[in-house]
């Protein structure tokens, strides 16, 4: 792990902090959200700066060179053939902060669904390089798997929206990008591939660039890119849902990092309802994103 106190954070200055919206960010909020009620998903360019985009590749490239065991997911096998894959990353460095609330897309998940949510999961997926052009890619599916299953596909709800931040260049065809199906969150049964090439009938390869951000929600279908290139496809996804969905791949974050957090962070990363004493109090773990939502107009 990595976690220090900058020299700037005193005290009582927390060292990482909701942003306050922009106002070019607040009015095209509105259009935002609708394409992603129309699509069930949405591309943000230049999500994050150069700067952040190294900062987070150099976290995540030290936690796969070393190959720590904490966080690494150990999956089915041939997934592990085809990439590394680490969770909870915010347990692991704290660099990836720089992605939990960012200002160009933060807004956004809160304008989408409100403020009664939590982190729900973080990842770092490399794909490794040179795999074979199998048809149908990855497997093609929506997040929170089983919710469909368990709710019927006519009855399951936006509950979650996940974010992905590509590291490496994915602009070529192969390059291990993540395809969509744009539309596909108002499906009421199964998505149908073709028995020949396994892939459905109609689906996007979006135009991503380091930096950017793509954002989809629980019920759009799609699945990794199968790696042809010569190069390890990086990302780092972070999704957020509601309070009452369980959190996917942690339990809690080490005191040493709430402790540096604003409010607003810190119910991201530990949402309870639970008083000093002990005693509870209804909705008291959604009250600083609450608050903070209503003092940038969003609520």
């Amino acid at each position: 792990m990595s976690y220090s106190t900058p020299a700037t954070a005193g005290p009582t200055t927390p060292a990482f902090t909701a942003p306050e919206l922009d106002p070019e960010i607040w009015a095209r909020l509105d259009a935002q959200a609708a394409e992603c009620d129309k699509h069930g998903m949405l591309i943000i360019r230049d999500a994050v700066p150069p700067e952040t985009v190294e900062r987070v590749r150099a976290a995540a490239d030290g936690i796969v060179e070393e190959a720590r065991p904490a966080g690494r997911w150990v999956g089915k096998a041939h997934s592990v053939n085809k990439r590394v894959e680490y969770r909870g990353l915010f347990n692991l460095d704290e660099r990836f902060m720089d992605l939990l609330v960012p200002p160009t897309v933060f807004p956004l998940i809160v304008r989408i669904l409100g403020a009664n949510l939590h982190m729900m999961s973080s990842q770092l997926l490399y794909a490794h390089p040179d795999q074979d052009p199998a048809a149908g890619n990855g497997e093609w599916h929506r997040d929170l798997i089983g919710s469909s299953e368990d709710l019927g596909y006519d009855n399951t709800p936006r509950m979650a929206i996940r974010v992905g931040y590509y590291l490496s260049d994915v602009s070529l065809p192969g390059s291990g990008i993540t395809l969509f199906v744009p539309g596909s969150h108002e499906l009421k049964q199964r998505m149908p591939l073709d028995p020949d090439t396994g892939n459905p009938a109609h689906f996007e390869r979006p135009d991503i660039r380091p930096g950017d951000a793509v954002l989809w929600e629980n019920r759009t279908f799609h699945a990794p890119e199968n790696n042809t290139s010569a190069d390890t496809r990086k990302a780092v996804m972070v999704q957020y849902g509601y309070r009452w969905v369980r959190p996917v791949d942690y339990i809690t974050h080490p005191r040493e990092l709430l402790d540096r957090c604003d409010p607003v962070t810190r119910q991201l990363l530990e949402s309870t309802d639970l008083n000093d004493d002990g005693s509870m109090t209804r909705m008291k773990g959604s009250r600083a994103l609450t608050e903070w939502a209503s003092r940038q107009n969003l609520a």
